[in-house]
């Protein structure tokens, strides 16, 4: 009885050390299609972060200038006539 507890006790170790081993091994090493994917998809994601700072920064600055350009008329419409003592004098 022994001896048959001992090989099973045995076929056991041995199946679970030889899970465990292939279990470990299988994500370890990365895969170097994965690799190249994932360098070709993370240039395409700088190139479009580029472009897209780009095309912010050409839309902020397309903003600033029609604001500044209606301010600028606003005032040049809207600014209150400033009666000096030298224009009081002469239209008298």
């Amino acid at each position: 009885m022994k001896g048959i507890f001992k090989v099973n006790f045995m076929w056991i170790v041995g199946i679970a050390v030889s899970m465990i081993a292939v279990s470990c091994d299988s994500g370890n090493l990365p895969n170097p299609y994965d690799v190249t994917i994932d360098s070709a998809v993370n240039a395409k994601m700088a190139k479009r972060q580029v472009e897209n700072a780009a095309k912010n920064d050409s839309i902020l600055n397309a903003l600033a200038v029609a604001r500044a350009d209606s301010m600028a008329n606003a005032a040049r419409h809207f600014a209150p006539t400033v009666k000096d003592s030298t224009t009081e004098a002469l239209t008298r």
